[in-house]
């Protein structure tokens, strides 16, 4: 019922709050923004929406929405008026570190460096106290995060590196794999690969969560160093993780979608990720803190 009224009742609220929204802004020029409107019949929440060559405002139904509308809307505008570091960095990486990164699922390297930028402005606004509600306290923000902008995107280009290095050298591996005992663990690896690098997973995971794919990946690498000679007791921890992860999926799926999305919910993927990593990769590496 939520999902055939939303637009309707996104139209509804546009209507009576006509002078919050806009579209094709490219800088901030738009007054203070509220956290929360009213007109004392309805609730709505204003956020920026990232619309590419451009930002809007629009009004969201849930706090929540609005919040994860409002990051990516501020990364679009800071960004807009930013240098970007892409060309410098791409220009500074070593052969051997062009061809790891060559092996993205981006479907190419420019969209592999878009996410990295994406990923490294987002820390750098999250550190710099954003997003911002009004144009002084959003002209501070673009300034602290584009001064750190080549800086942070190289460190986020070389945690990518490492990831789809070790990504690339785990997928060779599986192909080798031809034992039909093998295959159960061969077909958790590779589930395991597409929930940890995918398009757009540098920004998704976020800059502090990048070390530990990394781990986890080194993990999977240990795990089939060991698999030939465990496959009994992997299949045990394998049935321990899937069981949890079961159990994870299906109390998402009962959640909207706001809260599917939030950090909470997110949090506790990581925190399997990490549980996985101490079964499967036989404790070379304790769980991240989430």
């Amino acid at each position: 019922l939520q999902r055939q009224l939303r637009p309707k009742l996104r139209a509804t609220l546009s209507a009576r709050a006509g002078s919050l929204t806009r579209t094709g802004a490219t800088s901030w020029d738009f007054g203070t923004l509220p956290r929360e409107y009213t007109d004392g019949d309805v609730k709505a929440y204003p956020a920026l929406v990232d619309a590419g060559a451009a930002v809007d405002v629009r009004l969201f139904e849930t706090e929540a929405a609005a919040r994860a509308a409002m990051r990516a809307g501020t990364r679009r505008l800071v960004l807009l008026g930013a240098k970007s570091p892409v060309k410098e960095i791409a220009a500074r990486l070593s052969t051997t570190q062009k061809l790891a990164l060559s092996h993205n699922p981006h479907g190419g390297v420019a969209a592999m460096f878009a996410d990295a930028v994406d990923c490294a402005a987002d820390s750098l606004i999250a550190d710099a106290g954003g997003p911002a509600w009004d144009a002084a306290g959003f002209a501070a923000l673009a300034d602290k995060t584009r001064a750190g902008l080549y800086t942070a995107t190289w460190e986020v280009v070389t945690a990518a590196e490492e990831i789809l290095r070790r990504a690339h050298a785990v997928e060779v591996r599986l192909g080798a794999l031809t034992s039909s005992v093998l295959a159960p663990a061969d077909d958790d690896i590779r589930e395991q690969l597409r929930g940890l690098v995918y398009p757009g997973f540098l920004t998704a995971a976020g800059a502090r969560r990048l070390p530990a794919v990394a781990r986890y990946l080194r993990a999977a690498e240990h795990r089939l160093d060991k698999l030939a000679d465990s496959a009994g007791r992997d299949a045990q921890q394998m049935a321990i993780v899937r069981r949890v992860a079961v159990e994870y999926r299906d109390a998402l799926a009962v959640l909207p979608a706001p809260a599917r999305a939030s950090a909470e919910a997110r949090g506790i993927r990581w925190l399997l990720g990490g549980r996985r990593v101490s079964l499967l990769g036989q404790a070379m590496w304790p769980p991240l803190p989430g």
